[in-house]
Order: C-alpha cells, then sequence, then structure tokens
C-alpha cells in the first residue's frame, strides 16, 4: 500500500458504499492518493466502474506531467505508485487499463538508469570476493536481467541473520549497475526466497529491467512453481489453497504468516501430490506447487494451515525425516519480458539440490500405484527425473 494520509479512506474500509465524496474530489488526489485508493479497491475487491474509471482517467492525466517526480527518490515513489495501480486493477481484471500504466513506467526507467549513472561513487564499486561450492550463479543474463540459482542459507536483501549470506553483497560484488546498492529497488531483485529455500532467482541490473519484470510480477504474468515435502498424506491434487494470509513482526527481522480472513489474498495452487512413508511407517508428501501471488511465507503458512507443515519447518510446526532445512525449492520462473522493444523470454528449471535429494532417499512411495510419474512430467529437466527415478 503506497503511504499517505487519504481522508476519505474510511468510505472504502466501509465497503465502498458512500462514493459520491471520492468522485467529487477526484481532481484535487495527487498519484500517491489514487493509488491507495485503487490498493483499497483492490484489497476489498470493489468493482465499481464508475470510481475506477475516474481512478485510471486522473492517473495517467498525473503521469503525463513531465515534473511528476524529481530526482531518483521522487521517480522511486511515482514508480511504486504506478506498480500499486497495475497490481490494483490487475486483480480487479482490468488488464486494458493496466497497459496504460507500462509505457508510463519504462520511461520513468530509463530515467532512473540515466540518474543513477550520473549518481555513481566510489562506494559503489564492486568488492570481488571468491565463489565456492556453495555460491550463487548465472544461468541466464541480458544488459538488464539476469536469471540466478539461489542456495540455501542466502539471505534476499542487505540483511544477514546468524550464519546466512548476502544476495546483494554477493551482488554487488561482481555489479557496475547503480541498482546493486538500492534498498528501495530491493537491491535489483525482483522478487524474494526465504532463506532456506533454494532455486530460481530473478535480479536485475539496470532499473529498465528491474521495472519490466516487476510489472510483469504485478500483472501476475509469471509462473513461479515449486517442489516441497510436507508432513502427512495430503489430500489428492489439483487443488488450490486459498487463504487469506496476514503478516505480523514477532521479532525484530523475524516475521510469520497466519491464515486471517481479514489478511491478504493469497492463492497456492497444488498440482500434483506424491505419497510416500519412511521406515517408521509416518506418512509424507511431495508437492508440486504454483505460487499464484508472493506473500511472506506463503506456501509454509498454508501447508501449516492444512495440518502439513513442510518437513524442516520448526517455524511452522514441522519436522524432517532426515536432518534438513526447509524442503521447499523453486525450481521452474517462466516470465516473459519486453525491454526497450525488445523481447526475452525465460522458461527455466532448477534441479533439486543433493541436501534435499537425500532427504528423499530416506523415503518409499506408498504404493506403486501413486502418481509420482505425473509429478515428474512437471519436472522436463533430465536431471530432475533422474534424481526421482526411483519413485517411477
Amino acid at each position: 500500500m503506497v503511504t499517505t494520509d487519504l481522508p476519505l479512506i474510511h468510505v472504502l474500509c466501509e465497503g465502498g458504499r458512500e462514493v459520491a465524496p471520492l468522485l467529487q474530489h477526484m481532481q484535487e488526489f495527487s498519484l500517491q492518493e489514487l493509488g491507495n485508493i485503487a490498493w483499497c479497491y483492490g484489497t476489498l475487491q470493489l468493482h465499481d466502474p464508475t470510481v475506477l474509471d475516474a481512478v485510471a482517467s486522473r492517473s495517467a492525466l498525473l503521469l503525463k506531467d513531465p515534473g511528476i517526480s524529481e530526482g531518483l527518490d521522487g521517480a522511486h515513489s511515482v514508480a511504486t505508485t504506478i506498480l500499486c495501480l497495475v497490481q490494483a486493477f490487475t486483480d480487479l481484471k482490468m488488464s486494458d487499463t493496466v497497459q496504460e500504466y507500462a509505457t508510463a513506467l519504462q520511461h520513468l526507467a530509463a530515467e532512473m538508469d540515466e540518474m543513477s549513472t550520473n549518481a555513481m561513487d566510489a562506494e559503489m564499486s564492486p568488492v570481488k570476493e571468491e565463489d565456492d561450492d556453495s555460491s550463487p550463479s548465472v544461468l541466464r543474463e541480458n544488459p538488464h536481467v539476469q536469471l540466478l540459482f539461489k542456495p540455501p542459507s542466502w539471505v534476499v536483501g542487505g540483511d544477514t541473520p546468524g550464519k546466512a549470506r548476502s544476495m546483494a553483497r554477493w551482488f554487488q560484488a561482481r555489479s557496475s549497475h547503480a541498482i546493486a546498492w538500492d534498498p528501495e529497488a530491493d537491491f535489483g531483485f525482483v522478487h524474494r526466497l526465504d532463506r532456506d529455500t533454494s532455486g530460481l532467482l530473478l535480479c536485475a541490473k539496470t532499473y529498465v529491467g528491474y521495472f519490466a519484470a516487476k510489472f510483469q510480477f504485478n500483472n501476475r504474468r509469471v509462473q513461479k512453481n515449486y517442489i516441497a515435502l510436507c508432513q502427512g498424506r495430503f489430500q489428492k491434487a489439483p487443488l488450490t489453497m486459498d487463504f487469506p494470509l496476514r503478516t505480523t513482526e514477532i521479532a525484530p527481522g523475524i516475521s510469520r504468516s497466519r491464515v486471517d480472513e481479514n489478511g491478504q489474498t493469497a492463492l497456492t495452487e497444488v498440482l500434483k501430490v506424491v505419497h510416500l512413508s519412511d521406515s517408521q511407517e509416518q506418512a509424507w508428501s511431495l508437492l508440486s506447487l504454483r505460487l499464484h501471488t508472493g506473500r511472506t511465507h506463503q506456501i509454509r503458512a498454508h501447508c501449516s494451515h492444512m495440518g502439513h507443515p513442510l518437513a524442516g519447518d520448526e517455524a511452522y510446526g514441522g519436522r524432517s525425516p532426515a536432518p534438513c532445512r526447509v524442503f521447499l525449492h523453486a525450481f521452474r520462473l517462466q516470465i516473459n519480458l519486453n525491454i526497450s522493444g525488445a523481447a526475452w523470454d525465460i522458461d527455466e528449471e532448477s534441479p533439486l539440490p543433493p541436501d534435499l535429494q537425500e532427504v528423499l532417499e530416506q523415503l518409499q512411495p506408498e504404493s506403486s500405484a501413486d502418481s509420482a510419474s505425473t509429478l515428474l512430467q512437471s519436472c522436463r529437466d533430465k536431471k530432475i527425473r533422474t534424481r526421482f527415478c526411483r519413485f517411477l
């Protein structure tokens, strides 16, 4: 949500029943206030075309003003509001309106690249450090975006609690781009993975690349698939876990999410389920999942709410058939980007890391009739199929 004071916010919280004051003052609202209105309507799923069309028209007019953003901080504020509008109108199924913001966002991003290049200083010089077997790796890249493999125990961001290592510092050591030092742009990282989650991670080298990718994420045009191991015998797929989540900070830097009817929309699709058991005849389930939203700890909170916490996830009540981290791997990322008129399509998969493969070696299929082969068909990479062949 865009941070701003909105005198009429109570109107929205009352379910949008009194829209006359909003329409009366629409031409007085700033872009941030319009973002707030759209965010509220999107969150509350209030489909009022009169108000929403007015928000779209007013915001489009404001974005034509060349003086709407001043400096890098001002540009960040405008870009954040545009993304808020994109997500709200997407959630309200107003795709035609969303496309009007793409051009404005790309022009703004190009200006930010130019401003940040001029502002580069000695403190942003790369500090080289040696990679090791546990370091991230670049899988694909172009001048604007790179697709990375994030190992477990790496934090996406600048803070590194405990023994975790920082993806931001790793990127800074290999980058001459200002975005790598910009916390307002998450140091270039387009999305996040939890510290113990391994897998595919998208990182931008320029603001043009960053906001092109963020537009697709906020426009729900990204496919993110995960492999998870959870306790118990999960019900058969396909099914959708549609439970709103509320995230709270329980200690400095430590958050937890829980199902709350007043929380944010959170959708997790369970595509395939393989039922397994360990040597103690305890039941486990291997899941292939797709995220449709990106809430904090979404898969972990949803599975725990269903009574099937992830293996190794002590924070959400999980145990493990063998010592391991949280058993969660981001194995597929699909996104189509258009950056400065050039298309760059990503549809990549990442093999399950050795530490999680070792956990699976402790388990057996529940029965020969189990549908393990259908799960493997969703993991097209030959390396993944080879590692899972014992379940066929």
